[in-house]
């Protein structure tokens, strides 16, 4: 093949919606891969080396920073009943805070371990900051600081129904951010001018309970670009233009917090174990989707055999696709067979998707630690770090946990989940009571798990069902409070020869080395 030729098929793959020189978006753009830079990322550290700079900030935030023109911007909320949204400013090279902006929230609701504390991960370009809470406010200021635009999702199109708040991130094109907001409510998909403010479109999504977050995949040769959710078993592709639905695919499941991939005409979704589901349902939900036409349905390239996702979502390196399971389970894939190379499992559990630097795999533990692996099909450590001694982790500072009790929402009547659980949540849909949950009387969102539960297919859910699934439930959610202690890692950011991690409560900045 000659020159000409390999340029103009180069040139025709599909591209992803990331920027060269900064961390822009949640996973930067959805790939999760550092920009290139003449300082060298760093490789090793420890509490006593290697750390720039670490300090605590206000409030609470499991959003990840976004990085632009040696600036960090990080959000959180603050207050027991998250009373203020802040976002803060803050240089790259020092950690000094630049500035800082505050406002008091659109809608309260209690902070502690069971619910969204400023989840969503602003987006930035040159021409400022978006960004989004899960109260429904939604603003842009520029990069002094100055509020551009600012409205109200929550209060303009409904209060959002979910019991675990909303944790979805916005993504991005040149001239538009796009937000799913799906809970048990009436949901949507939403593009919204960035210079502006100014609602360009808004479709219907179907309702559900739903962590993850669109990504725009774009074609630079066609000047084709799609907007692309994958939650609550289906994958949908829409025009970024209109919202008109492209094409959807469908009978998946565990797709409701690991976010899609999408690199060089290839789809990766990811997936975790369904509830009440097995380990092979959950593993078929983990495929790719060749993509190479963004406005054409796609077609299946290959189903995971084992591997499943679940906070994490899909990272690709070469000929490699990574995923990472509850427990802290590494699969290694072939991109273009799904052949599981290996499965390792970690010292610790993943929350923040592993960051891809150069030919090097960054896998940031829930607890501080962060192994660095060779690309490759075979498993090789090159290094491991920690940001705190492991048995003297920091505590939180100044935050401090509403548990619940005599709160003044409370006080005032807020609306707070009926007692029972699963089972009485469910037998309030007993529309003849009967005591059985059939098909036609399950919400919506629930339908999907009726064939997982009906464990003896007689079209019904019974006492025993019932009495199932809450034993599951408790038995999942027994350590939850536990495992929900801080510290905790939640995002990374890279850029510039440096790595910015995110706890609930601090941030740390690792330092890279001249070349």
């Amino acid at each position: 093949m000659n020159n000409y030729k390999f340029w103009i098929l180069f040139l025709m793959l599909p591209l992803s919606n990331v920027d060269a020189g900064g961390w822009t978006s949640f996973r930067n753009g959805g790939v999760s891969k550092a920009p290139e830079s003449k300082i060298k990322y760093p490789l090793n550290w420890s509490p006593l080396s290697g750390i720039a700079w670490q300090k605590e900030v206000e409030g609470y935030g499991q959003s990840t920073p976004v990085i632009w023109d040696d600036r960090i911007y990080l959000s959180s909320v603050k207050g027991k009943m998250k009373e203020q949204c802040v976002l803060n400013c803050f240089d790259l090279q020092t950690g000094n805070q630049i500035w800082k902006h505050e406002k008091n929230s659109g809608e309260k609701a209690a902070s502690n371990y069971r619910v969204a504390r400023a989840a969503p991960t602003p987006l930035v370009d040159e021409s400022g900051i978006y960004v989004f809470y899960e109260s429904g406010d939604l603003l842009a200021l520029d990069h002094s600081k100055q509020i551009l635009w600012e409205r109200n999702l929550s209060h303009e199109f409904g209060k959002f129904k979910n019991h675990h708040g909303l944790g979805s991130s916005p993504a991005q094109s040149k001239d538009l951010l796009f937000l799913n907001v799906e809970h048990s409510g009436p949901s949507y998909l939403i593009a919204i001018e960035k210079n502006t403010g100014k609602t360009k479109w808004k479709i219907n999504r179907p309702s559900g309970m739903s962590w993850t977050s669109p990504i725009v995949a774009s074609n630079t040769v066609d000047q084709t670009e799609a907007v692309i959710i994958s939650s609550n078993g289906r994958v949908d592709a829409y025009d970024s233009q209109n919202g008109k639905l492209l094409w959807g695919l469908g009978d998946l499941g565990g797709n409701s917090v690991p976010s899609p991939t999408f690199v060089d005409g290839l789809l990766f979704i990811g997936a975790r174990i369904p509830q009440f589901g097995t380990q092979s349902a959950g593993s078929r939900s983990n495929l790719c989707l060749n993509l190479n036409h963004i406005h054409e349905k796609p077609s299946i390239s290959w189903r995971a055999q084992k591997a499943v996702s679940d906070y994490t979502s899909p990272v690709i390196s070469g000929e490699c696709v990574y995923l990472i399971n509850k427990v802290g389970v590494l699969y290694c894939l072939d991109i273009n067979t799904g052949k599981q190379h290996f499965a390792k499992r970690l010292k610790e559990p993943c929350w923040a998707t592993p960051v891809v630097i150069g030919n090097l795999i960054y896998l940031f533990g829930k607890n501080g630690g962060t192994l660095v692996l060779e690309n490759g099909t075979q498993y090789k450590e090159i290094a491991l770090n920690r940001l705190w001694a492991e048995k003297n982790p920091p505590a939180p500072e100044n935050y401090v946990e509403n548990t619940g009790k005599k709160t003044e929402h409370k006080k005032k009547g807020g609306q707070q989940r009926r007692g029972g659980g699963i089972g009485a949540m469910l037998l309030e849909n007993d529309k003849n009571n009967d005591g059985l949950i059939s098909k036609v009387e399950l919400p919506e969102r629930f339908k999907a798990m009726m064939m997982r539960v009906d464990r003896n297919q007689d079209q019904v859910i019974d006492k025993e069902e019932i009495a199932w699934m809450e034993k599951t439930f408790r038995e999942e959610r027994a350590n939850s409070r536990t495992q929900a202690r801080d510290p905790i890692v939640y995002g990374v950011a890279a850029a510039t020869g440096r790595i910015v991690i995110r706890t609930g409560t601090r941030l740390y900045c690792i330092e890279g080395n001249e070349k």
